[in-house]
C-alpha cells in the first residue's frame, strides 16, 4: 500500500514539474516573440513580419487558451495590411480581414481598451477599402472605439486610433482634423507619464508614431512646414521608420 501511494505521489510530482516546465518554456517563447515584434514594429520588412507571423501561429497552437498569441497575430496581419495598402489593396484588405479575426478571438478571451481599439482600427481599414460596405464597417469602427473609450479614456493607443479615424473621415460623417490633432497632442502628454504595461503587451503609440501621425495630419492639411517638422521628429526617434520613409514622405512630396 505504501509502495502504491509512493508511486502515485511520484507521478503527481512528475506531472507538476513537467507542467511547470511547459509553462515556463511557453512564457519564454512568448516573451521572445513579443520582443521581436517590438523590434520590427516600425519596419516595412514584409519577409520579416511574415516570419514573425509564422512564429506567432506556432505559439498559438500551444497557448492553451492564452489570448496573447491571437493579439500578436492580429497586429502582425494589421502591420502587413498597412504595408500592402500602397502596393496591392486586395492583399491589404485580406490582411486587415485576418487581423480582425484574430483581434476578435483575443477580445473574447480578454476584453481591453487596446483590443477594442484595434478591432475598430481593422474595421476602419476595411471601410476605407470597401466603397460598397464602407458605411457598415464605419459604423462598426465607431462602435468599438466608443466601447474602448468607456474602458480607458486616457489610453494613448485608443486615442491614436481615434485620431486616425477622425482625420480620415469626412466632416459630414463626423470627422474632424482639429479633434484629431487634439487627441494626438494629448497622447504626447500622456506618454510623458506612461506607466509600465503588462510585460506581454506590445509597444506602440509611442512618441515616434504620434509624431508620424501629426505629420500625416499636416500633409492632409497641405501644410508642408509643419508636416516636415513632425516627420523629422519621428525620424529622430526611429531613423528607419518604414511608414514615414516609404509612405508619408512620398505623400508629403506631392504637396504643391
Amino acid at each position: 500500500m505504501r509502495k502504491f501511494c509512493f508511486i502515485i505521489l511520484f507521478f503527481a510530482i512528475t506531472i507538476q514539474i513537467n507542467t511547470a516546465f511547459g509553462e515556463e518554456l511557453y512564457l519564454t517563447k512568448l516573451k521572445s516573440l513579443k520582443s521581436e515584434i517590438d523590434a520590427d514594429y516600425y519596419s516595412f520588412d514584409i519577409p520579416r513580419l511574415k516570419l514573425l507571423l509564422n512564429k506567432s501561429n506556432k505559439i498559438a497552437k500551444i497557448s492553451k487558451g492564452d489570448w496573447h498569441p491571437n493579439y500578436y497575430t492580429g497586429l502582425l496581419h494589421y502591420l502587413l495590411g498597412k504595408i500592402y495598402y500602397q502596393i496591392d489593396r486586395d492583399i491589404a484588405y485580406n490582411q486587415f480581414d485576418k487581423s480582425l479575426e484574430f483581434f476578435l478571438k483575443a477580445n473574447e478571451m480578454h476584453q481591453s481598451a487596446e483590443l477594442l481599439s484595434l478591432i475598430s482600427a481593422a474595421y476602419g481599414k476595411k471601410a476605407a477599402l470597401s466603397p460598397i460596405a464602407s458605411m457598415f464597417y464605419g459604423i462598426k469602427a465607431k462602435k468599438y472605439i466608443l466601447d474602448a473609450y468607456e474602458l480607458d479614456k486616457d489610453n494613448p493607443k485608443l486615442l491614436l486610433i481615434g485620431a486616425t479615424h477622425l482625420m480620415h473621415t469626412p466632416e459630414s460623417f463626423g470627422g474632424s482634423k482639429a479633434k484629431a490633432r487634439s487627441l494626438l497632442l494629448k497622447c504626447l502628454e500622456l506618454n510623458k507619464n506612461r506607466i509600465g504595461e503588462d510585460e506581454f503587451m506590445l509597444r506602440w503609440a509611442e512618441d515616434a508614431e504620434i509624431y508620424a501621425y501629426l505629420g500625416q495630419l499636416e500633409v492632409l492639411n497641405e501644410n508642408k512646414e509643419k508636416a516636415w517638422n513632425y516627420i523629422q521628429k519621428a525620424l529622430k526617434i526611429v531613423p528607419d521608420y518604414g511608414f514615414v520613409l516609404k509612405d508619408l514622405i512620398p505623400q508629403y512630396e506631392k504637396i504643391k
